[in-house]
């Protein structure tokens, strides 16, 4: 099984190195998708294969996470399998190329995140918030 597998990680990258292969974004959502894409492309058979890329946020610095490779196929026990990156390390180089060739625009930005924290702390005392930000001020 994991000589099939490997041949199906590295067909898909080779399919989408020559541009045979198209990933499309599945669902876009605006608010997300500077940081987070769900990926899909489609087998000659109708297998459907599905990568989320997605960066988090680990202390201050945005992080790229290790996600799975899906496949799904109406004749697989419960019609998916998933290829972690545990199984298969070059999952990590199709989604490199799935970015370079159809992410390119993915680019998330520490600031949008700083906004969103200076309205989450408003929303527990605005007047608190200006209190302590005079007094670090020193007025």
């Amino acid at each position: 099984m994991k000589e099939q597998l490997n041949d199906i990680v590295r067909t898909l990258i080779s399919a989408t190195k020559n541009g045979s292969l198209v990933w499309t974004e599945d669902n876009p959502n605006l608010k997300t998708r500077t940081y987070k894409r769900k990926m899909e492309t489609k087998g000659s058979d109708d297998t459907v294969f599905e990568m989320n890329i997605e960066y988090t946020l680990s202390d201050d610095k945005w992080r790229l996470e290790e996600n799975s490779l899906w496949i799904t196929n109406a004749t697989l026990p419960n019609g998916r399998y998933n290829i972690g990156v545990y199984k298969n390390k070059d999952v990590i180089v199709l989604r490199d190329l799935i970015i370079e060739k159809f992410c390119s625009d993915l680019d998330p930005k520490i600031e949008v995140v700083e906004d969103i924290l200076t309205d989450i702390c408003k929303g527990i005392s605005i007047s608190t918030l200006r209190d302590n930000k005079l007094k670090d001020l020193g007025i």
